[in-house]
């Protein structure tokens, strides 16, 4: 099976980790990208091969991606991964993965709710 994979916020640390990784299963297909800056996003694009590319986050949430990478600036992440999964989508969240713990309690409650996997990175470089 393979899983489409939506990424929001594909800066530093997305292109320099999570992307490469992705980029070589052979389970995971590239859908849609989100970046703010729209001529970096389209490196990002080109260069890992997404269909789709975007400066909205909203439209990741709606092309429905399998799996979301949640990898932008911390403050939206409790919007951002509640659409996900009220989407249906599993995530990969980087850290902060929320501001206020109600938020997190919350995206747990959700993903157990909707039987998604919600996982949360931490990076020991």
């Amino acid at each position: 099976m393979t899983a489409t994979l939506g990424v929001i916020g594909a800066g530093t640390w997305a292109i320099a980790a999570h992307l490469p990784a992705f980029a070589a299963r052979d389970d995971v297909e590239p859908l849609i990208v989100c970046r703010r800056d729209p001529a970096l996003l389209e490196e990002v694009r080109a260069r890992f091969g997404f269909p789709r590319a975007t400066t909205d986050w909203r439209e990741v949430i709606e092309a429905r991606p399998d799996l979301l990478v949640l990898a932008g600036p911390g403050a939206p992440r409790a919007e951002q991964a509640r659409a996900a999964l009220d989407a249906g989508c599993h995530i990969i969240a980087e850290k902060p993965c929320t501001v206020a713990p109600a938020d997190a309690w919350d995206r747990d409650a959700r993903a157990r709710a909707a039987g998604r996997v919600l996982m949360l990175c931490y990076a020991w470089n």
